[in-house]
């Protein structure tokens, strides 16, 4: 603040005696305002670059004619969770204005993903397990990985973990046919959900090894020998009748 003296003058008469007395001008600081601009980020984004408004600029003057140097401050930085954090402006004086400093607000919002999927064996044979991985990215995603096999659960595949922006799913269980496979996550705290899609679709072709007396079918590294048991088989069934005949034939010449 400041005061400038306020002299009269210039007055005359025959019949006073004039006396001048000098009045006070007192000058007080404007106000002004300095708030601090909104910004928005993703989480795991970099800080925004902040800004600030001003509000009370008497004359035409701008900033330059302020002392200090404008900070912008928050508490949060570039891993900071999803949320809203305050943007405080400060260190501007002047002796002109009166200054009030308005916080901002920083508002981190979840970011996207994207989902893709992987089959261990595609094309795969009924009955042999299959390995179905989910890579969500980026790999700091949290949270669960649901597959579906056209349109349904796989069972036991509900809610596979994340781990390292990965989740896998192994089942045996697929019938013969071609499959819709999906991969849907859902998101965390940080980070919006996405699906992905097997491509091409999962096909399951019919058993190529032989399954004998109910175990089940061959491993498919011995798949190749399939045909030599067939004919083992054929071979033992024809001598198994024969000897059945043969000894049925003898009980009838007695």
């Amino acid at each position: 603040m400041s005061d400038y003296p306020i002299s009269p003058s210039g007055l005359e008469s025959t019949n006073y005696d004039i006396t001048f007395v000098d009045g006070t001008l007192h000058i007080t600081p404007a106000p002004l305002t300095v708030r601090a601009d909104d910004k928005m980020k993703l989480y795991g984004d970099p800080l925004p670059a902040f800004t600030a408004s001003y509000s009370g600029f008497v004359m035409g003057q701008n900033p330059s004619v302020l002392g200090g140097a404008l900070l912008l401050t928050t508490t949060a930085d570039p891993s900071s969770h999803v949320g809203t954090y305050p943007i405080v402006p400060s260190d501007l004086t002047s002796t002109n204005y009166a200054i009030t400093f308005t916080p901002g607000t920083l508002t981190i919002t979840r970011t996207e993903t994207t989902t893709t999927l992987d089959s261990s064996a595609n094309p795969s044979t009924q009955g042999v397990a299959i390995t179905f991985t989910a890579t969500v990215s980026p790999a700091s995603a949290g949270g669960t990985v649901a597959f579906k096999s056209d349109g349904g659960t796989v069972t036991g595949c509900a809610a596979q973990a994340l781990t390292g922006g990965q989740a896998s799913c192994t089942t045996s269980a697929l019938p013969v046919g071609t499959h819709v496979i999906t991969a849907e996550y859902g998101g965390d705290t940080n980070h919006n959900g996405s699906s992905g899609t097997l491509a091409p679709d999962q096909q399951v072709g019919p058993p190529t090894a032989l399954q004998l007396t109910g175990f089940g079918a061959v491993p498919a590294n011995r798949a190749r020998f399939a045909p030599f048991a067939l004919l083992l088989l054929l071979v033992l069934s024809v001598s198994l009748i024969v000897k059945q005949c043969a000894a049925g034939g003898s009980d009838l010449g007695k």
